[in-house]
């Protein structure tokens, strides 16, 4: 059995995340089976609508009901099942994104409680921590993160309040003065960035009624500027723009993404809760265009990456369920470069064990998988 990779995944619950988060993008129905006098609806649909997949939505629901490390467990088990060799999941930071109630669990110590999960899952769980630079310290944060507690990447969630350009009239001072620390030490470090770039998703909610300014925070086209600066830097721009099945409209932002795939050399896409994958009526056209656009570019076909979203998706897939779409849709060799070639090139763009994830794990008495050293010696050509 491939051994994949899931770039883009989540460990999240109902303690990490503010009540009003679901308020903001969930469907109505998540919104309704948050609330435990509305559990009993989930049951009942499955039973009066046979062939649904309601009840994956009472699961999750269960999921986020429990402690994190048994989240994570959960996680594992999916990864098992379904030939997920490694999974990265993405921190939230929703502190500062303007909700009337703060996560119950404060940021800080969600990132020693993901970091726990990272020791105890060595080479199989490996997180981003999630940086907010509007945090006081947020570059300090992030660098410990980073340095001591095993995580390999940077998360980064423009909607939820910020822009990303270090010199943006947009940010107060202080804002853009994090952002260009980070960045400076991302590009010497080559620390992988993931910037999610959707017009789905979480917004804060200062800003959730008006659209033309949540466009404006996240669209990909932002990212240019930070790349003429910090060329160096490895950027993933998550969900491909969430319009995949408009690449080749010029408005389309995964139009822009593609043409910033061929003009920089270290920028990737994941395809991260790409739905149109799954839909009865999409997935026949999505793999017809997915095939057409990585055949027709070896450096799209190298920037391009696998993910899920787990478990904003496990409302009506589990991870096997979402891999089989891509495996069945995508040709063997392609399916190789997506889910195992690309991530390793992006998480790992020294093609080795970074140094500083080597130690922490030795400090901590944990080794590294020797199949990650296999690959990093084989030749892959």
């Amino acid at each position: 059995m491939k051994r994949y990779i899931n770039i883009h995944c989540h460990l999240i619950n109902f303690h990490f995340i503010p009540d009003a988060f679901f308020k903001i993008r969930a469907p109505i129905r998540e919104q309704l089976l948050k609330r435990c006098w509305t559990r009993w609806i989930a049951k009942l649909i499955t039973l009066l609508i046979p062939g649904k997949k309601y009840n994956r939505l009472h699961e999750l629901l269960s999921i986020f009901k429990k402690e994190i490390n048994e989240v994570a467990g959960i996680l594992i088990k999916e990864m098992e099942e379904s030939g997920i060799e490694m999974a990265i999941p993405l921190m939230m930071d929703l502190e500062y994104s303007s909700y009337h109630k703060k996560p119950e669990v404060p940021y800080r110590h969600q990132i020693e409680l993901i970091s726990r999960i990272a020791f105890q899952y060595p080479g199989k769980i490996m997180p981003f921590v999630m940086v907010d630079p509007r945090r006081v310290g947020a570059a300090k944060i992030t660098i410990r993160a980073l340095e001591e507690l095993a995580f390999l990447g940077i998360k980064m969630y423009p909607p939820l309040g910020y822009h990303p350009y270090h010199k943006s009239f947009y940010n107060d001072d202080h804002v853009n003065t994090e952002l260009k620390e980070i960045y400076r030490y991302c590009e010497k470090h080559k620390i992988p960035i993931t910037a999610h770039c959707s017009k789905g998703g979480a917004y804060s909610s200062d800003i959730m009624n008006y659209p033309e300014l949540r466009s404006e925070l996240t669209k990909p086209s932002n990212w240019r500027e930070v790349l003429k600066e910090f060329p160096d830097l490895y950027l993933n721009l998550a969900h491909f723009g969430g319009d995949f099945l408009n690449i080749k409209n010029n408005t389309a932002w995964s139009f822009t993404i593609k043409q910033m795939i061929q003009k920089f050399n270290n920028v990737y896409a994941d395809l991260a809760y790409n739905d149109h994958a799954l839909g009865k009526k999409t997935s026949k056209n999505y793999f017809l265009l997915l095939n057409e656009i990585l055949s027709e570019d070896s450096k799209v076909q190298n920037k391009i990456l696998f993910g899920t979203d787990w478990s904003m998706t496990r409302h009506t897939w589990t991870e096997k369920e979402y891999l089989n779409h891509f495996i069945d849709g995508l040709d063997g060799n392609l399916m190789n470069q997506l889910a195992i070639i690309n991530p390793m090139s992006f998480l790992f763009p020294s093609n080795e064990i970074p140094e500083r994830i080597a130690d922490v794990f030795s400090i901590n008495n944990k080794r590294i998988p020797n199949w990650m050293y296999k690959y990093f010696s084989s030749d892959k050509s």
